[in-house]
């Protein structure tokens, strides 16, 4: 089950299934190894932002697990999938799913985004997120039901 965390959306809060076509399974060293069509996942496990990716033909997929109830997103991940994500020519949605387990799920919020642990001069939150990322990002949370607990 799904539901949209984007309080301007009809979508908002009502249930629904994510329904994706079987897809080939591919490892990822960099950006440019990403496919089109294909669930990718980066070899790195400390990748910025997201666990995997799928880029398809009307919607891209973003997928970030955790058992947190919060989560803040990265906008620098954002920034290095760019190209892939079709630059500033593109306008079709990024689907950003938060694949939690059922005790989160339900209490599940739109996160923030923040920028770079690196980049410890400016704020932890993002007051100017990127035009693009605020055009094209809709945040959802996405139920895993595998018996598993959050951390609180």
């Amino acid at each position: 089950m799904i539901r949209s965390l984007e309080g301007r959306k009809k979508s908002c809060g009502k249930e629904q299934k994510l329904r994706l076509p079987q897809l080939t399974i591919k490892n990822y060293c960099t950006v440019d190894d990403i496919e089109d069509g294909k669930y990718c996942k980066p070899v790195a496990k400390n990748f910025e932002t997201i666990d995997s990716i799928y880029i398809g033909k009307d919607y891209d997929f973003t997928f970030q697990m955790t058992v947190e109830r919060t989560h803040d997103i990265k906008q620098y991940g954002y920034e290095l999938l760019h190209g892939k994500l079709g630059d500033e020519s593109a306008d079709h949605t990024i689907r950003h799913y938060f694949v939690v387990p059922k005790d989160t799920y339900k209490n599940f919020q739109k996160q923030p985004f923040i920028v770079k642990k690196e980049e410890r001069d400016q704020s932890k939150n993002v007051v100017n997120v990127k035009q693009w990322i605020t055009k094209r990002i809709e945040q959802y949370v996405l139920l895993l039901d595998v018996g598993i607990k959050s951390t609180d």
